[in-house]
This record gives structure tokens, sequence and C-alpha cells, in this order.
């Protein structure tokens, strides 16, 4: 009987991550220009500049890796407001359009997976043999097992790209 009240438990944790990916949220809380998802952009005055009102001044990308884990939920906050100031005065410009930002998991995260994999099998495993033959080892296995199991880090890369703007009429840059 207590096998089963232990197995239950295992397929309990397992269900919480079956996946290897990490979560990220992207944040620009300290932004000094105006940025734009779309091809237009508020101006001072909180009117909308559309494409004649602006000229192009550069296309822009940059890649980043962030790291976590999936399995623990642990959520990672990045502040992109530095980059994104940086680039526009670098090249003199007086906003950004076409903000992207897009993300996606690596190949490292197939590992991963497969680690996380034999994690759970072997916690499943070895736990069964815990509890029917409880030992120091076989709980030292179960253990290393879950924690395997629970700990296994996950990647994803972020890509951030968009175009850098100036206003025709300088008088109308947010200030």
């Amino acid at each position: 009987m207590r096998i089963n009240h232990f197995l239950i438990f295992i397929f309990l944790i397992t269900g919480f991550g079956c996946s290897v990916g990490t979560k990220l949220s992207i944040e620009a809380n300290s932004l000094k220009y105006p940025i734009s998802q779309s091809p237009s952009v508020f101006l001072r005055d909180g009117e909308l500049a559309n494409e004649n009102e602006y000229e192009y001044v550069t296309d822009f990308s940059y890649d980043f890796k962030k790291w976590g884990n999936s399995t623990l939920n642990i959520q990672s906050d990045v502040d992109i407001s530095n980059q994104l100031n940086e680039i526009i005065e670098e090249n003199n410009g007086d906003a950004i359009v076409n903000l992207e930002v897009s993300m996606r998991n690596t190949s490292a995260n197939s590992i991963m997976l497969f680690v996380k994999s034999i994690a759970l099998m072997g916690s499943m495993i070895s736990a069964a043999v815990t509890v029917s033959e409880p030992t120091l080892e076989s709980s030292a296995f179960t253990g290393g097992f879950i924690a395997t199991y629970l700990f296994t880090p996950a990647n994803i890369d972020v890509q951030i790209s968009g175009t850098v703007i100036r206003f025709v009429d300088r008088a109308q840059i947010i200030e």
C-alpha cells in the first residue's frame, strides 16, 4: 500500500513540469524615448506620427540568452530600457518603431528534456525500491533523481529588433 501512495506522489510531482523551457518577462520601464511596435509613434502633444513625419535612420537587432527552470516555475524579468536608449543615442535617433521581441527554445533544451525524462524514470523506479526495501543508498538515489528532475535548467533565446527613426520636425521630440 505504501508503494501506491508514493508512486501517486511521484506522478503528481511530474505533472507540474512535463516540458523543458523557461519563463521570461521582457520589460522596458525606464525609456527616455518613445518606442512603438507599429510604424506609428506618439508625439509630445499626444498626436500620432505616421511614416511621413519621420525618416528611417537604421534597423537594429540584438540577441541574448536567458537561463531558468521550468519545473519550479521561476520567472525571470529582463528590462531592455538601457539597451534601447543606447541604440537610439548611438544612432542620433528620436524613437524606435516596428519593435519586435521574439523568443525561442534552444536545442540545448532537447538535451535537458532527455535528462529530465531519465531523472523522472529513475525517481519512479528508485522510489519503488526505496519503499519496498528502505536503505540509505536507495533513499539517496531517489532524492538525487528527484532533485535532478526538479532542478534541470532550461534556456531561451531572445531577439530584439526594430528601426531607429528621426522626426522630420525635431520640435516634436518627446523629452
